[in-house]
């Protein structure tokens, strides 16, 4: 998911216009939408009055935060996460059609991931890494590995 905010800000380095900020708000919207997909995968169900389908990414992330907080959990919290994921979404598609000045498309990305910190906190790390993860991890320390075997041999 990180390649996608990758996307985004070199995209912003580009020349300032509207394709640069379509494409950074683009690649916005697709971390949003994958965040949705990690934190509450879609289901056919809806829960009281949102649909959860794929598209409706928006309504995952505010069932994620409903079901993270609890019956009991704080309204002010949920209130002020749901509005900033709306927030961040509306600025996101916005930029996808209108011209949004490059330091308020940083300033989405950097939004993004403060949001991503917040919504990860709600629910605690297992402690135990994901299988994709250690695949990852496993890839990366066997390349590091390679690559200094290569050097010591030189």
């Amino acid at each position: 998911m990180v390649e996608v905010l990758d996307a985004a800000l070199a995209s912003l380095k580009g020349e300032p216009g509207l394709e640069f900020t379509s494409q950074a708000a683009l690649s916005c919207r697709r971390f949003l939408e994958r965040l949705a997909d990690v934190l509450y995968p879609p289901r056919e169900t809806a829960e009281g009055e949102r649909k959860l389908g794929k598209t409706q990414y928006v309504n995952r992330l505010w069932a994620y935060v409903e079901q993270s907080l609890g019956p009991d959990g704080s309204r002010s919290a949920l209130s002020e996460i749901g509005n900033r994921m709306e927030s961040l979404n509306a600025l996101a598609n916005k930029g996808l059609h209108d011209d949004i000045p490059v330091d308020e498309m940083d300033r989405l990305v950097l939004n993004l991931v403060l949001l991503t910190h917040d919504l990860m906190r709600l629910t605690p790390p297992t402690g135990d890494a994901s299988s994709s993860y250690s695949k990852l991890q496993i890839a990366e320390i066997t390349k590091m590995q390679s690559h200094i075997d290569g050097h010591s041999n030189s």
